[in-house]
């Protein structure tokens, strides 16, 4: 049984929220919204991970029913609607919502300080389009990536003679333009997807590992999504690292078959330009462009023997320029969301419907041939991939940001493109 102060005594709903009250007089409201976004039957038990994106859950929402169950031990909801991976009903532990409580007189986190949520404190653009030393920026949506693959054998012809030649160095420019770049002609193997990392940087060492293999695992040992044959949302990676990993590598050695008629089960790889999206919300939707360069977003990542987290705004902006540097974003790893007061909490479910809604305009998406590897700048651009069938198999590693980066300086400062 819960202990004393963490059995609930009432609960009643208002019109945007519940508010709960527990036997020690402590007290606290959690908006509709943020209950269905919370509901334990949409988040993983091992994990935490949700299972259920947050655009598929109505804007305005409230439960039919609340009671109290086990003598105050839980908060129970009835809600209007279910169906499909939305439960019917929710319960939420009387202990879980005090911890958790962000708003009122619990003993939740205190609320974020957050600059006002006005266009007007962000000083530019989301983007540089200048370049400085790293060469210039193109944004890019829905019409997706242009410009030729670069080749495998050429490029690890020029890291083996130790030289920043043509090819490495058109590849490095096309990921500072771009945010990502496309090789053709990768061998099937782990050393050769080694190999080309390697012409970036050297691969990162993670609790992932430091080369992997993203090859479906049977169900009863899947935790994270990236295993499965499901549909992923568009997301950076390793949102719950205080250092996000800076490059990512996806090479294709098979690929699922996509059948006449049947685009859905395909295994698509989806792209979003991160700073097109910035760019985008920052014209049409600045106090939700404001609101995501100033709020604490919380991250989160289980695994057998990890826990990390994190807590970081969506868009990182140079303290000077304003321009932005760094995009993080992963609806599946977000966390729970403690941090921000009351008001704020909701202000994240309305700005959330702008972010996503960028987001979802801007989508492309590319089949990655057998053989066929992509880059992506993980600071920037977000991915996914369509559901599929079949077997698909991709392998990869993370790569740092400041290796390609500080390669790409080089090869310019030595083309006469740039000076120190």
């Amino acid at each position: 049984a819960a202990p004393r102060s963490h059995l609930l005594r009432s609960a009643r709903t208002t019109a945007d929220a519940v508010e709960v009250e527990w036997d020690d007089g402590c007290a606290a409201a959690f908006h509709h919204t943020w209950l269905r976004d919370h509901c334990p039957g949409t988040i993983h038990p091992t994990t935490q991970q949700r299972n259920v994106p947050l655009a598929s859950i109505p804007r305005r929402v409230a439960p039919d029913e609340i009671a109290l169950g086990g003598d105050g031990e839980s908060l129970q909801l009835l809600w209007p609607e279910g169906g499909g991976a939305l439960p019917p009903a929710s319960a939420f532990a009387s202990r879980w919502l005090r911890r958790h409580a962000y708003s009122g007189n619990a003993a939740g986190a205190p609320p974020a300080e957050l600059a006002s949520a006005s266009a007007r404190d962000v000083a530019a653009a989301a983007a540089a389009a200048g370049g400085g030393d790293l060469g210039p920026l193109r944004l890019w949506g829905a019409k997706g990536l242009c410009g030729a693959p670069a080749e495998w054998a050429a490029l690890v012809d020029e890291r083996r003679r130790g030289v920043l030649g043509p090819h490495r160095f058109g590849a490095l420019a096309r990921l500072r333009r771009d945010g990502a770049c496309l090789v053709d002609g990768v061998p099937p193997t782990m050393d050769a997807t080694e190999e080309l990392a390697r012409c970036f940087g050297p691969p990162l060492e993670t609790f992932y590992g430091r080369m992997w293999d993203t090859a479906p695992k049977a169900a009863a040992a899947v935790n994270d999504t990236a295993y499965s044959n499901v549909e992923l949302p568009l997301h950076t990676d390793c949102a719950y690292l205080r250092q996000p990993p800076g490059l990512q590598l996806f090479h294709c050695v098979a690929q699922a078959i996509a059948e006449e008629g049947d685009a859905a089960a395909a295994g698509n790889t989806r792209l979003c330009d991160g700073f097109a999206v910035a760019e985008e919300l920052r014209r049409r939707s600045p106090d939700a462009f404001a609101f995501f360069c100033a709020a604490p977003i919380p991250f989160e990542c289980r695994e057998a023997g990890v826990h990390v987290r994190s807590l970081a705004p969506v868009f990182d902006l140079e303290p000077r320029s304003g321009a932005l540097r760094c995009v993080r974003y992963n609806e599946t790893d977000r966390g729970t969301l403690d941090c921000l007061g009351f008001d704020e909490t909701a202000a994240f479910y309305e700005h959330a419907a702008a972010l996503h809604g960028a987001i979802a305009a801007l989508e492309t998406e590319l089949r990655l041939d057998t053989g066929q590897a992509i880059l992506i700048d993980n600071h920037r651009v977000m991915h996914g991939r369509r559901a599929f069938r079949g077997h698909r198999n991709l392998l990869g590693c993370y790569l740092p940001a400041d290796d390609w980066q500080s390669l790409l300086r080089v090869a310019r400062r030595e083309r006469g493109e740039w000076e120190p």
